[in-house]
C-alpha cells in the first residue's frame, strides 16, 4: 500500500466479511476497509474516478463466483488494479465454483499473474499447527506466551481487563 500512496493511489481492502478487512487495512494503512458486499454496493461511477485504485482482496479463495465477477466488472469499468490473497487449498466459498480460479484466469489473460507459493505470513503459525498435530500443545502455549498472545492476569482482574478491551472496540 505504501508504494500505491507514493503513486497517488487510493488503497481500498475488502474480503468477504468486514472485520478480515478492517485487520487487512490496518495492516497495510489502507483508505478504506469493507466487506465484498459493502464494496459492490459502491457507486461504480465514482470508483477510481478521481485518482487510481489499489483493490487489496483478502482471503480471496472464499469468495463467491458472482462476487468475483462483479468486482473484476467495477475493475475494469474504472483505474483500479486489484491485489488478491488466498489459498487455493483453502476451504472454498459457498458457492463452490471456484471464483479465485476466476481472478486468476483474468489476471493470466491480461499477463499479469504472479503466483506466491510460500505464505510468509503464516510461517510461525505452520510451525505450532505442526506442535499441536503432534500433541505438543505445550510447545504452543510457551510459544503464545513468548509472542505476548497469552497474558496471565489475577481472576479479580480478569472481569476489568474484558471490559476495557470491549469498550476499546468501535461499534
Amino acid at each position: 500500500a505504501e508504494a500505491a500512496h507514493a503513486r497517488g493511489m487510493q488503497v481500498i481492502s475488502i474480503a468477504r466479511n468486514a472485520a478480515r478487512a478492517l485487520d487487512t487495512g490496518e495492516g497495510i494503512n489502507a483508505d478504506a476497509s469493507m466487506s465484498v458486499a459493502a464494496f459492490l454496493n459502491r457507486d461504480i461511477e465514482k470508483l477510481g474516478k478521481n485518482r487510481p485504485v489499489l483493490l487489496v482482496v483478502d482471503e480471496a479463495a472464499v469468495i463467491d463466483r458472482e462476487d468475483w465477477k462483479q468486482i473484476l466488472e467495477k475493475a475494469a469499468a474504472g483505474r483500479v488494479q486489484i491485489v488478491a490473497f488466498g489459498d487455493r487449498k483453502q476451504a472454498q466459498s459457498i458457492d463452490r465454483t471456484g471464483g479465485f480460479s476466476l481472478v486468476n484466469a483474468a489476471a493470466e489473460k491480461a499477463g499479469t499473474a504472479s503466483l506466491l507459493t510460500k505464505s510468509y505470513r503464516n510461517q510461525a503459525w505452520e510451525k505450532e499447527a505442526d506442535w499441536l498435530r503432534h500433541g505438543a500443545s505445550d510447545k504452543v502455549v510457551q510459544a503464545a506466551a513468548e509472542t505476548g498472545r497469552i497474558q496471565a492476569v489475577a481472576e479479580d482482574d480478569f472481569a476489568r481487563r474484558i471490559a476495557e478491551r470491549i469498550a476499546a472496540q468501535p461499534g
